[in-house]
């Protein structure tokens, strides 16, 4: 699968046999223009299909109400004509691979004496400069702990009915809130809080409520690092909210380490009764999520939750089905412990999990072919 073939072709300007004469090509080219501007951006280096071959990731196809989302053995696209910019398959994506301007460009403003986030939904009908997005439920997990580092803990929103919308009523938000909060509570951190409010009430306390200004929301932003021990860098954090192509951190590699107590929203999990100690997890977990350490002690995986981003690369590259990966759970596992061995048939060495050491210290590749039985004596 070739990312590199998703489609940012703007509609054909071209005149409709429908088109009225009074159309002018200016109107023409603002309406592709406007077409061109509802297609989110794609960052295809950091798709799952350009790492592996082996790629089972659907997350975009599967959030898509429209079908614009074009997934299979040949190639991931993007249907621009389908594409109405609801902007669903952002957070869907794992790894952050569909950028949304609209969403993270509104300010930042205060409610209480408190930096807050006020978003509507586009269908609310709302008359506001900012804080409109394409759709409520296209703020995930990701949007929710980005801004919630840098001190947003209220949410002020308003939408339109989703009963009655083509573009599904699946209470996404919600879910995303309630995922957070979990991640949250089990680190003992302040939750989020969450109000809705009627299109025309929204719109009129988002008019009132001032712009949050800088200082406040980096005070706010210290107070959280004192918290949390988080030693971020304020000009860092400036540059990854201005550029979100720059780099692809997971959302939740900030969080505090609070022990086995500590919620993770994903975890890799190897099974070191199958595991065969190739090292393909490792090599291609694009977070070290999974990392091969090396120590006194001897070789291990070390499995740190807050680095996956559940993209499920370790599973679909596992040919031993011994990798795989939990969502919201407590911290599993942090380490495999491996042993090393030397390949009595080849003479490399090797390890495998200490769970499944044997005496046939054969190599993996050895183990499977068995090329000891081509090995003959010649007698002088």
């Amino acid at each position: 699968m070739n990312p590199d073939t998703v489609s940012t072709r703007v509609r054909d300007g071209a005149a409709d046999p429908q088109t009225p004469a009074s159309v002018t090509p200016l109107r023409r080219l603002t309406d592709a223009l406007a077409a061109a501007m509802t297609v989110p951006e794609i960052a295809g280096e950091r798709c799952v299909h350009a790492r592996i071959e082996t790629a089972r990731c659907r997350a975009c196809a599967d959030a898509c109400p429209r079908g614009a989302w074009i997934v299979d053995a040949e190639q991931v696209g993007l249907d621009t004509e389908a594409c109405d910019g609801c902007e669903l398959c952002v957070p869907a994506c794992p790894e952050g691979v569909i950028v949304s301007r609209r969403l993270r460009d509104p300010e930042i403003r205060s409610w209480n004496d408190r930096p807050a986030a006020f978003r509507a939904c586009e269908s609310a009908g709302v008359a506001a400069a900012v804080g409109v997005v394409p759709c409520l439920h296209a703020i995930g997990v990701v949007e929710l702990l980005r801004l919630y580092r840098r001190g947003v803990r209220d949410w002020i929103v308003s939408a339109a009915p989703c009963e009655s919308c083509s573009r599904g009523n699946n209470p996404r938000f919600q879910a995303a809130i309630d995922q957070t909060q979990r991640l949250l509570s089990s680190r003992a951190l302040p939750p989020l809080t969450v109000t809705v409010l009627e299109p025309q009430h929204w719109a009129a306390r988002a008019a009132s409520a001032a712009v949050a200004t800088d200082s406040a929301v980096l005070s706010r932003r210290g107070f959280f690092r004192k918290a949390l021990g988080v030693a971020a860098d304020a000009v860092a954090d400036s540059a990854a909210d201005a550029d979100a192509r720059a780099s692809f951190a997971p959302a939740t590699a900030w969080l505090p380490d609070a022990g086995s107590n500590s919620v993770q929203l994903y975890q890799p999990v190897i099974d070191p009764h199958r595991c065969n100690g190739c090292d393909a997890c490792a090599r291609l977990c694009p977070h070290r999520a999974i990392a091969l350490e090396r120590s006194p002690d001897g070789p291990r995986y070390r499995l740190d939750g807050r680095l996956c981003t559940g993209c499920g690369i370790c599973r679909d590259v596992c040919d031993q089905n011994a990798a795989s990966v939990l969502a919201l759970q407590p911290q599993a596992t942090a380490a495999v412990t491996l042993v090393e061995r030397q390949c009595p048939a080849c003479g490399t060495t090797h390890h495998r999990p200490a769970a499944t050491d044997s005496d046939d210290a054969l190599c993996r590749i050895c183990a499977r072919t068995r090329r000891t039985r081509l090995l003959y004596q010649t007698l002088d």
